[in-house]
Order: structure tokens, then sequence, then C-alpha cells
């Protein structure tokens, strides 16, 4: 164990000096280290070098490793690599699942050291077309007995399964046994997006929290499925959930919010009917979700909303949402582009028709309109001639005319 006087000097030359004083970071734990970690990379995320810099120089490994798996960052892997901790393998390979764009870098750094890589994709049996690639190769095999062996989803996510209480882990320096905490369920929920785990049994355990004891855990939850392939949103749960009035704002906001992901015409439908009540609870969520996806039908509701009734907070949301949807309506739209959303636009029509929904009476002019004005382009009028007679609805169990809707709107739309 080092002395609190060398670890002081450490995190000094590190640059951390500020962030916890020697002899409390030597009190805690892993968990208790990994929290300070979050906080400071949270309030500084450009302080990441400085901490791969303490924690090599400290070797404390196992720390440098979560940061890899859990945080949107390749230092640390680098920081592994260059230390030659026995963890760097593993950890890069780990890495080469990476969907925020570090997968390539980590097989790049595997394919560099083939001496020492080689046999440890052999001897567990990973990544087999890394392994037949360095096997083509020359390079002297090295020993591995140094190496740790690959990571494990379940240890990975060990805490995806918790029991009734999860806490906080607020200003303790270790984590007691048998405890789930708040911070490490945040962590994994992380890991399993950055690693792209959407499967069972994870992606049944991320269902399952839905219905967790605590709106804390339940809002975090959600929030974590806006990651999520949205093909994979439990839709009506996080419908109920957004539209469940026991439960806190915060909650049916993040329910809302991976709600909105999915690809479902009901939600482009249901946020409208939302944006234009300005005293909906879910009013706010409404209208910061159309300012990223909206169209021009999005933004003639928006104008008809009264800006001088709302708040100035409503206002200015307002304002911003309104600003954000014409700006990307004022750029030209190219007729294959106009081509490859008019299935969406047709589909979005044919269900708020067949749904009765509030909507229809205002969004099937509106896309008539849109489709109507561009039956000049080549491109636009052979999509509708495919789409009157080729299209074929995923949703037919739902409503089984939509697929005749389409082709209909679509076949007298482009007469």
């Amino acid at each position: 164990m080092r002395s609190p006087s060398l670890l002081v000097a450490v995190l000094a030359v590190a640059g951390l000096a500020q962030e916890i004083p020697g002899d409390l970071w030597q009190a805690r734990d892993l968990e208790g280290r990994w929290v300070v970690v979050e906080r400071s990379l949270n309030e500084r995320p450009e302080a990441l070098e400085e901490w791969c810099t303490f924690l090599v120089k400290s070797k404390d490994f196992e720390l440098l490793e979560w940061l890899a798996l859990y945080r949107e960052a390749y230092g640390p892997v680098q920081a592994l690599h260059a230390a030659r901790a026995p963890q760097w393998v593993r950890a890069a390979v780990w890495a080469s699942r990476n969907v925020v764009g570090h997968a390539n870098w980590a097989l790049q750094l595997l394919e560099s050291e083939p001496g020492v890589v080689l046999p440890w994709l052999e001897e567990y049996d990973q990544l087999r077309a890394l392994q037949a690639s360095l096997a083509e190769g020359d390079a002297r095999r090295e020993g591995i007995e140094d190496l740790l062996p690959p990571l494990q989803e379940h240890t990975v996510l060990a805490h995806l399964e918790p029991g009734e209480h999860v806490q906080s882990f607020a200003e303790r320096l270790v984590a007691e046994p048998r405890v789930t905490y708040l911070h490490q369920l945040r962590r994994e929920l992380r890991g399993m997006h950055l690693a792209n785990l959407y499967h069972d049994p994870w992606l049944g355990h991320l269902t399952a929290l839905t219905s967790h004891a605590s709106p804390e855990v339940r809002a975090m939850v959600w929030r974590a499925f806006t990651f999520a392939p949205a093909d994979l949103i439990p839709r009506e749960l996080a419908r109920a959930a957004a539209h469940d009035p026991v439960s806190r704002l915060a909650e049916r906001e993040a329910a809302f919010l991976a709600y909105s992901y999915c690809p479902h015409p009901a939600v482009f439908a249901d946020l409208h009917q939302l944006a234009a009540d300005p005293a909906a609870p879910l009013w706010s969520a409404a209208v910061s979700r159309l300012a990223d996806l909206g169209t021009g039908f999005s933004l003639g509701l928006l104008d008809r909303i009264e800006a001088d009734r709302l708040d100035l907070a409503r206002r200015r949301l307002l304002d911003e949402g309104r600003a954000q949807i014409a700006a990307r309506e004022a750029q030209p739209r190219d007729a294959a582009s106009f081509a490859a959303g008019l299935a969406t636009m047709l589909v979005r029509a044919a269900w708020a028709d067949l749904a009765c929904h509030p909507l229809e009476t205002s969004l099937l002019p509106w896309t008539q309109e849109q489709v109507r004005a561009r039956l000049g382009e080549p491109e636009v009028r052979a999509e509708l001639a495919r789409l009157a007679h080729d299209y074929t609805s995923p949703l037919e169990g739902e409503f089984g005319a939509l697929q005749e809707r389409v082709r209909s709107f679509a076949k007298e739309w482009g007469e």
C-alpha cells in the first residue's frame, strides 16, 4: 500500500491535487474511488488524461480498466497498453465492440502486437477473424502468463439485476457487502450501451428494471433506453409510464423520451398532440423532442401556440424549438431525399386516419400538399408508384387496413 504522502505527490504530478487528498483516496475501496473519478469527469471531462496518468503511476489498473469499459473514451485502453498492464489485451478486445467509434482503434492496437495478441486470442478463442489475419504473419510468439483472461458479460454488467433496495453511495468511502448503488447501475447501463449488449439476459433485465421499486432507478433505465436500438424499446410500457399520473415528472419525462424514439407512427401523433397543449405535464418534453425531429408540419403546429401566455422558460423553449425546426426545413431537400421519406410520411398520415387520431384533420391535408407539390420530380413519382403497388406494412397486426390505406394514398396523391 502506498503511503499518503506518496499518493499526494502522485496526484500533484498528475494535476489532480485538488480532486482528493491522498489519505482519503487511500481509504477508499474500488467503488469509492470510482465515485470520485466519475464525479471529477462529469464536472471536468478534460481531466481524463490526468486521471489515466495518475492511475498508471499508482498502478491502479483495475480502476483504469473500468474507465476503459464504462467511459466514452479510448485513452484508458491506450494507457493500459502503454503501462503493459495485465488487463490491456482484454480491455482492447472488449473495446473492439465499442459503438461510439473506438472499435477500429482497438483493433489497430491489437494488430500492432501480434506476438502477444495472437497467442492470447487463440488461448481464449476470441476474435477469430483477427486470429486468422494475425496468423498469416511471422511474428515471434510471446508468453501470455501475465495477461488476464477475457472479460465476461456477467462481470461487466454484474449489477443489472439488483434487489428491491438500491442506495445512493453518498459520502461513503467503501461499498457495503451485498448492496447495490445507483452509480453502479448508471455505470453498467452505460457499459451495456458502449458494448452494444442489447440481447438477453441483459435486455430482459433492462425491461424488468422499468418496474423497479425505486423511481430513481426507473427514470435512469428509461433514459438508458434512449440509447438502445429503437425497435427494442418497450413502446407500450414506455407510453404507460409516461402517462402515469402517480409517478414523478422526472420519471415520466424519461419514459416519454424513450417512447419518442420508437418508430411507430403513433409516437409522431402523440408528440404533436402533447406539443399542442401547453397545459400538458409533458409539454416541455414533447416540444424538446420536436426540436430534434420535427417537420414542417410540426413547425406549423408550434406556430399556432400563443407564446405570450407562457412563462419565460417555456417561451424560450418554444422559440428555440421553432428556430431549430425552421433551420432544418430551410435546408434544400433534393428529390431523392424526399422520395426516401415518402413511406414514413404516408404511414403517419394513414395511421392517424385509421386511428381517428385528433391529428388526422390537419396531418392528412398537409401530407397531401407536400406530396403533390413535388409530383414533377421523376424520383418522387417512381416512389409513389412503387408504394401504390408494393408497400407492405409491418403493423398489419394492429390495423389490417394500414397497408391498403398507404397504397391508396400513394395512388390517389400520385395522380
